[in-house]
């Protein structure tokens, strides 16, 4: 993963990273791949947490490939979190075809980042 920006705005810290490998080869088109990202994003995560001292933090994590989608546009999938007053909100983006082939790994990879997101930052 690269950095692409860091910024405050006064107690907010907002992270932007690209270049997450979330895609292997599948039977009928790439696949969601989830759980080596996980662990990227958690070092990342807790290293970021821990050396700033905001109330709000934000994180905007790009995969490092795009899909195109049924209207022949480039989806890029994304991963957005959120920690504020003791809690993480995760949210995936993903293209039509990652909603069809992956949804169930997704809301498992959403709660299973947040639940590990908990357990390494406290």
């Amino acid at each position: 993963m690269n950095k692409l920006a860091e910024e405050t705005f006064g107690q907010s810290s907002h992270f932007w990273y690209d270049g997450l490998p979330l895609y292997k080869e599948g039977t009928y088109a790439k696949e969601l791949q989830l759980s080596e990202p996980l662990k990227t994003i958690l070092l990342q995560v807790k290293d970021d947490f821990h050396r700033k001292e905001a109330t709000e933090y934000f994180w905007y994590i790009y995969g490092n490939e795009q899909t195109q989608d049924a209207l022949h546009e480039k989806v890029r999938p994304n991963i957005m979190i959120r920690y504020q007053s003791g809690e993480f909100f995760v949210r995936m983006n993903i293209a039509d075809a990652d909603f069809a082939l992956s949804l169930e790994r997704v809301l498992d990879f959403e709660t299973e980042l947040r639940e590990q997101l908990k357990k390494a930052i406290f």
